[in-house]
């Protein structure tokens, strides 16, 4: 270790010192540095300077002086240190600022026999002292902006009820920490955010932060003020200026040439207006704040109100704007209305009369009357085939006025109004008007119709219900076969009587064993249907005017089968059984017949014989001459076979055969040898696969 010293006659000292309590000395020799403790300012620390007698003789301190801001000494009185013996100068360091600072502390001695000498040592010193800026960031510009004590921080105009946010900031740009002891925030409309617990230490290059909002309540300035202590008793005090803004609407309504105000939850009443007419008014929305708002809905509720002639939505009301709507009022019934119409948040009752006629309507089916709405149904009791149920409707004027019923109809299958009243009817406030409607099913299911009323429609419904069975049915007249070209005649009967008026038909129906139906099968009055009737209550079918109990039909030509079948209706509901009853009969395969034979041309050589017939298979083989030769002459030849077959088939396959069934016409022309009057007569007769016909003769002479 290296000590500094100095030396008298016979004095030798030496110095060391020490920053901090509890250190060892640090040895020293005159100017040399001394560096005391960084100190914050307004506090003090102190150097302890050590002046040892190392040598023989007593030396006397005699003055001690000290140079540089905020370093200081005790005052002293000389002082005598003996041989061995030290002495403890307190150099105290009390900085004023937070900057390094330097001075000096000078000791001068005397030794025994009077000499002077003197040791300089230099002093550092630093103080430590915090330098605090205050500032604050405006969203949304993010711009920070120095602040200082009593200046204003302006907050930009604020819609009442949104915040405008500010982030206040303190930072120690010093070497020496702060404390923040407290930070108050006044006015209403601001409060602090994001605010740490306080006392708070805030070190050198340290930063705190904490939020102020503002949310103005109301329109108009909003002044406030914040409050920062410091724990050095330091105040800073910062003016808060706020401003709310909000729009400001107002409405009202225009009737006619008079514009009326409106408040939020009040009414509009508009004129009485007839049902059918429509009523007005012009709604008017003024914005006479300082900031805009959006209009995003305008509706109304309740029925026989609309409105009309909106803006396009969502629309921007900027300061001193307005805009315009109509709200319309067509009463669908007489008597009060009421709406709600809505403009965003706010309510406003629409209020109107209307007046006119209004009727309403009832079905009475029993001792009751049932109320029936527009589009409502009417139910008929399930009523039989055959019977009829019936309702009566009853319209009543419910309205304040007099009203017109001008049509009334009614479709669907079984219901009708058979008496009408007179139309078109007026019908007073409070009077009523009714009629019949009468449902006589003629299906047996579900029936749907629908009667109008003006402009009302209403729903039928009826269930036609299952008559009693039919009873079996006799055909009468009918033979198992009849013979081709008759006309045999049917008749038919119900066993037992049947309690309804029964509407029928009688069908012919036929098969024949050629292929060909012959169309003179049918009926004596034409075609092969004929209608009937079975009054109620009896058994008996009876046809055309004159209630005759059988009809007659035509068999026709051709080999077959012909079936008669009876079909029911009461009205127009068919009430034939599943399998309707029948009755057929045969007309048989047989021998052609020879109807007519007769001569026709006659040349000196030749002679034609004109025949006609019918073969019920329409089919000819062979036809068959017998020569008979005039007095007492004879003939080379009298007996004649011809096949004939292609030629009656070629026939019978023609539109011509077709049209005339069965039945033909044959020209037979014959070669004479010799005098025609040789030959007194001939006979022909014709075949087919069942047998030969009849004979027919005819005279020549």
């Amino acid at each position: 270790m290296l000590f500094g010293l100095a030396t008298l006659a016979k004095a030798e000292i030496v110095f060391s010192y020490r920053n901090a309590a509890g250190q060892p000395p640090t040895s020293i020799a005159s100017l040399g540095q001394i560096s005391t403790a960084p100190t914050p300012v307004g506090s003090s620390s102190t150097i302890t300077l050590i002046a040892q007698n190392a040598g023989v003789g007593t030396v006397t301190l005699m003055t001690v002086a000290i140079a540089g801001s905020g370093f200081n000494v005790p005052a002293t009185q000389p002082v005598d240190i003996p041989p061995n013996s030290s002495f403890a100068l307190l150099v105290g360091f009390t900085p004023t600022s937070g900057a390094p600072v330097s001075g000096s502390v000078t000791l001068a001695f005397r030794d025994s026999d009077s000499r002077a000498v003197s040791y300089t040592f230099l002093l550092n010193g630093i103080g430590l002292a915090p330098l605090l800026v205050t500032s604050y960031i405006l969203a949304p510009n993010g711009n920070q902006t120095v602040v200082k004590n009593n200046d204003t921080i302006t907050f930009p105009a604020t819609l009442v009820g949104s915040p405008a946010n500010a982030t206040f900031v303190i930072s120690n740009q010093g070497n020496g920490p702060a404390q923040i002891v407290s930070i108050t925030l006044s006015g209403a409309a601001f409060r602090t955010t994001n605010l740490a617990l306080l006392p708070a230490t805030l070190t050198p290059s340290a930063t705190f932060t904490f939020g102020i909002n503002f949310t103005p309540a109301a329109r108009g300035d909003a002044p406030g003020s914040l409050q920062i202590q410091f724990a050095d008793s330091t105040t800073v005090s910062i003016r808060l200026d706020g401003r709310g803004i909000a729009p400001l609407l107002s409405y009202e309504y225009v009737t006619g040439a008079e514009t009326r105000p409106i408040s939020p939850g009040g009414t509009i009443q508009m004129a009485d207006t007839n049902i059918g007419s429509v009523a007005t008014v012009k709604i008017q929305v003024r914005n006479s704040g300082d900031a805009p708002t959006t209009t995003s809905v305008i509706s109304v509720t309740g029925t026989s109100f609309a409105v009309s002639d909106l803006p396009t939505l969502p629309e921007v009301l900027s300061p001193g704007g307005s805009y315009a709507f109509t709200v319309s009022f067509s009463p669908k019934a007489v008597g009060p209305a009421t709406a709600t119409l809505s403009i965003d948040a706010v309510r406003i009752t629409i209020a109107g009369t209307g007046s006119g006629a209004q009727f309403t309507f009832a079905s009475q089916a029993g001792s009751g009357l049932t109320p029936v709405a527009d589009g409502g149904t009417v139910v008929f009791a399930n009523t039989q085939l055959g019977l009829k149920t019936s309702v009566v409707m009853v319209i009543t004027n419910a309205g304040n006025l007099s009203g017109d019923v001008n049509g009334i109809s009614v479709t669907g299958n079984g219901f009708t109004i058979p008496t009408l009243p007179a139309l078109p009817a007026v019908v007073k406030a409070g009077d009523s008007l009714q009629f019949t409607v009468v449902f006589a099913p003629n299906v047996v299911a579900p029936v749907a119709g629908l009667l109008s009323i003006n402009n009302t429609n209403i729903a039928l419904r009826g269930i036609g219900d299952a008559p009693p069975a039919l009873s079996p049915v006799t055909f009468a007249g009918l033979a198992a076969t009849v013979l081709p070209l008759q006309q045999p005649a049917v008749g038919l009967s119900l066993d037992t009587p049947y309690p309804y008026d029964l509407n029928g038909q009688l069908t012919l129906s036929v098969s024949s064993d050629s292929f060909v139906i012959d169309p003179s099968v049918q009926f004596a009055t034409g075609g092969r249907t004929v209608a009937f009737r079975i009054p109620a209550n009896t058994r008996t079918a009876v046809f055309g005017s004159n209630n005759a109990q059988q009809v007659q039909f035509q068999t026709g030509s051709i080999a077959g089968t012909i079936t008669v079948a009876a079909s029911f209706a009461i009205g127009t509901a068919d009430v034939t059984p599943a399998v309707p009853p029948s009755s057929a009969v045969i007309v048989m395969p047989a021998p052609p017949q020879i109807t007519n034979l007769t001569l026709g041309t006659v040349s000196p050589n030749t002679l034609e014989l004109l025949m006609t017939g019918y073969s019920t298979n329409r089919s000819v083989s062979q036809l068959n001459l017998q020569v008979t030769p005039a007095g007492t002459g004879s003939l080379q030849t009298t007996v004649l076979t011809v096949n004939v077959t292609a030629a009656f088939s070629s026939w019978y396959q023609s539109a011509s055969g077709i049209a005339f069934g069965s039945q033909f016409m044959a020209s037979i022309p014959i070669i004479v040898s010799g005098p025609i009057s040789a030959v007194r007569s001939i006979s022909v007769t014709a075949q087919n696969s069942v047998g030969t016909s009849n004979t027919g003769t005819v005279t020549v002479q």
